[in-house]
């Protein structure tokens, strides 16, 4: 195990997603028949934020060869 290397490939990708979403002015529409629902700004940033720490993996391990 001394030639592996452990990379954290979490925070970048999801730290460009949430800036990109939050300065954007991302907004998502819901609508049905009787409820309409709207969501934007840091509330859809959150949400996306929880749902990406989630979904994405915390950290690989690579051989530092590989590298």
């Amino acid at each position: 195990m001394k030639n592996k290397l452990i990379l954290d490939v979490h925070d970048k990708p999801k730290t460009a997603a949430l800036l990109i979403l939050g300065l954007g002015g991302a907004a998502l529409s819901i609508v049905t028949k009787n409820i309409s629902f709207s969501i934007s700004g840091m509330s859809l940033v959150a949400i996306i934020g929880v749902l990406l720490n989630r979904g994405l993996p915390k950290e690989r391990t690579v051989n530092k060869y590989d590298l």
